[in-house]
Formats: structure tokens, C-alpha cells, sequence
């Protein structure tokens, strides 16, 4: 086991968890009494439904925002070290594609 190897990491596979992961937490239902999925703040911000000023509402929409991006790259960014590591396994016995010289 070589413990000196650094960890191989992709940013394209820890922006996909991470993306992925900060859209679906806006489906987790959280609002109004707990009924109301949480993307619906940007529903009612949208079509300007809301009972509150507006300053209140987008205070509420970027609070909600940095709550859930923090954690998704956190997330994301420990969750791209196992998946490149299955990805590494189980293509090291294929050879590399070189250019050709031309």
C-alpha cells in the first residue's frame, strides 16, 4: 500500500455531486408548516405572491441558498475521492489512449 500517493480528485465529478446535491435539497419539505417543498420560496418570489417585503424575502431566499450550497461542496468534495477511486480501479488495467504524432 503506497500512502504517499495523493488522492486523485476531479472537479467535473465534485461539481455533478455537488450540484446534484444542492437541487435536491430544495425538494425537501421545510416551509409552512412543514407542507410546502422549500422551492417554493423562489415560486413565490417569482410571481411576487408574498405577504412580506420584499427585502425579507430575499434575505430569506439567500439565507436558505447558503445553507444548502455550503454543505452540497462539502458534501460533493468528500464524495468525489471514493467515486474516482472506483473509477480509477476499475480502469487501470486499460491502456491510456495516446495522440499519435503526426
Amino acid at each position: 500500500m503506497n500512502l504517499h500517493r495523493p488522492l486523485r480528485s476531479s472537479v467535473k465529478v465534485w461539481l455533478a455531486i455537488s450540484v446534484s446535491l444542492f437541487i435536491a435539497c430544495w425538494f425537501f419539505r421545510g416551509g409552512k408548516g412543514d407542507d410546502m417543498p422549500m422551492w417554493e420560496l423562489w415560486r413565490i418570489l417569482i410571481r411576487r405572491e408574498y405577504i412580506c417585503p420584499t427585502d425579507e424575502m430575499l434575505r430569506g431566499v439567500g439565507i436558505m441558498t447558503l445553507i444548502f450550497a455550503v454543505p452540497a461542496a462539502i458534501v460533493g468534495w468528500i464524495l468525489q475521492f471514493p467515486v474516482c477511486a472506483a473509477w480509477d480501479y476499475f480502469h487501470r488495467e486499460k491502456p491510456r489512449d495516446e495522440k499519435p504524432m503526426v
